[in-house]
């Protein structure tokens, strides 16, 4: 490899840390969460979300799917026996520019399925 093509590679490395970085700082977990995403199935996300919808309904907000956005959050992983596990997600709903979170306590009901209960 010549000097040339060393300064190159060097260069676009370094463009590669700096972006990597860029991004890592816009993604930064909220304050007690784990993860991003949901542990959920689509049907248990789309029934939790009626849900949740009506809570934020409660609160005074009115959720628009095709306007607002909304982000999950994993709080605490699985624990427990299969068909038996606890686990519990912040939703943070994105609603004409605030963010409203709300928690959620998830607990299998047998195999394949689940119950949870809505908290703010």
């Amino acid at each position: 490899m010549n000097i040339k093509s060393l300064a190159v590679f060097a260069a676009a490395l370094l463009l590669l840390g700096q972006a990597y970085l860029h991004a890592a700082g816009k993604s930064a977990l909220p304050t007690g969460v784990i993860r991003a995403g949901s542990l959920c199935n689509k049907k248990l996300i789309f029934d939790t979300s009626v849900a949740a919808t009506g809570k934020l309904a409660q609160m005074g907000y009115t959720y628009d799917v095709h306007r607002h956005t909304f982000q999950p959050y994993v709080v605490n992983m699985p624990k427990g026996a299969p068909g038996g596990r606890r686990w519990t997600e912040r939703w943070v709903y994105s609603i004409d520019g605030k963010e409203v979170p709300i928690t959620i306590d998830f607990s299998e009901a047998g195999l394949g399925a689940a119950d949870f209960t809505i908290r703010h």
